[in-house]
């Protein structure tokens, strides 16, 4: 670890801001390496927060995203990808600077940490048998072709409202609430890399 900080080389990565609705009703913001996500991903991301973790985050999160499947019902919700907006039913968006969440799940398999860009992932009306049936998908890092219901998008800005109470989830914790908007910050950190 020392060597590799030592002898290594810096690079540039993006960051993501969030500005949200904490759960205090005040307008809040928060920068984020990897993932955020507005949808299930926020329930499941409390849940799990809420339980132990003692079995690892691949069980931890496994075993939270059925549970929370088992009750949670999708939202109708109005989003913006750069601008163009959509009103639909949704069950998760993902807005992603890196690859992984969740405890090991590829949920966005092309994405790269330094390309000026989110990997967004809209998943419309998905629910536990969808999970069962495409899980191994996003495990093994392939995209999912369930009949138009998953679709890949790339973008440096995206915005979610809803009527309903709808959480979002900031690299693993859950800090608020919709309204949000996530932007993406090209090169704003260096990283040592070997």
């Amino acid at each position: 670890m020392i060597d590799a900080v030592s002898q290594g080389r810096t690079k540039k990565m993006d960051v993501g801001l969030a500005v949200f609705q904490g759960h205090d009703g005040k307008k809040t913001k928060r920068y984020f390496i990897n993932i955020a996500d507005m949808g299930i991903g926020g329930e499941t991301v409390a849940r799990v927060n809420r339980t132990t973790k003692a079995f690892g985050g691949f069980v931890s999160f496994l075993w939270g995203t059925l549970a929370t499947l088992v009750t949670y019902r999708p939202k109708k919700m109005v989003y913006s990808i750069d601008g163009k907006e959509k009103e639909e039913v949704v069950t998760m968006i993902v807005v992603a600077n890196g690859r992984f969440f969740g405890g090991g799940m590829h949920i966005a398999p092309t994405a790269m940490p330094d390309d000026g860009l989110f990997d967004v992932v809209v998943i419309r009306e998905a629910g536990l048998l969808d999970f069962l049936k495409y899980g191994s998908y996003i495990y093994k890092g392939e995209k999912i072709d369930a009949e138009g219901r998953v679709e890949y998008l790339r973008a440096k800005k995206v915005e979610g409202r809803c009527d309903d109470l709808v959480y979002i989830d900031v690299d693993g914790e859950q800090p608020g609430v919709l309204p949000a908007s996530f932007e993406i910050i090209p090169s704003a950190i260096n990283f040592v890399v070997p």
